[in-house]
């Protein structure tokens, strides 16, 4: 299949991510950097998936994640991720 560019690469990355046949097989975190300001803390770094299809199939994808934080009563709670895919080095 001819790419017409990033936006085709990003589509089809995309497209595999919400492919309900599969689910994350493992999860590995690289270092981590965190800032705080009050009750709000950031936390990003490297992320490393892999997959595992219905199929039996694997697939692993390198991210970069970004993850925002909010105290609140009752602890730290999650209100943002994002991660954004990079090619491995």
């Amino acid at each position: 299949q001819e790419s017409r560019g990033l936006g085709d690469v990003y589509k089809r990355q995309i497209l595999s991510l919400l492919d309900r046949n599969r689910h994350v097989a493992a999860l590995e975190r690289g270092e981590l950097s965190v800032v705080t300001w009050g009750d709000t803390a950031v936390m990003f770094g490297p992320i490393q998936f892999r997959f595992k299809r219905s199929d039996g199939t694997e697939r692993e994808l390198s991210a970069y994640a970004t993850q925002t934080f909010r105290r609140t009563s009752a602890g730290w709670r999650v209100v943002s991720f994002q991660s954004t895919p990079v090619n491995p080095a």
